[in-house]
């Protein structure tokens, strides 16, 4: 378990973007009645939980940065909500820059 206040925050946002990711399919299933999302509304809500969930890992990883230099937290789930936070930074960028 994380030992500071900034490693705690670092695991939530983890929790946090697992968590937006995962619920998105149910949002459409349930509010939309469509995988994919129709209409203008359904798009823009798709946008932005994908934004919502990518920003949950982009601060887990300033966080977790923070935790891990700064405050001298090394417990495993710190690093691996860093680790996590950093390759949905990539993936973010990558998609960002090379739209499919």
């Amino acid at each position: 378990m994380p030992k500071t206040s900034y490693g705690r925050w670092s695991v939530g946002c983890i929790v946090a973007m697992f968590f937006i990711f995962s619920i998105r399919p149910l949002v459409f299933k349930f509010v939309f009645n469509s995988t994919p999302p129709e209409g203008l509304l359904g798009r823009y809500l798709m946008e932005n939980l994908v934004r919502g969930g990518f920003a949950a890992g982009l601060s887990a990883l300033m966080i977790g940065l923070i935790s891990i230099f700064s405050q001298k937290d090394r417990g495993i789930w710190v690093v691996l909500s860093t680790i996590i936070g950093a390759i949905a930074t990539i993936i973010f960028i990558v998609l960002f820059f090379f739209p499919h």
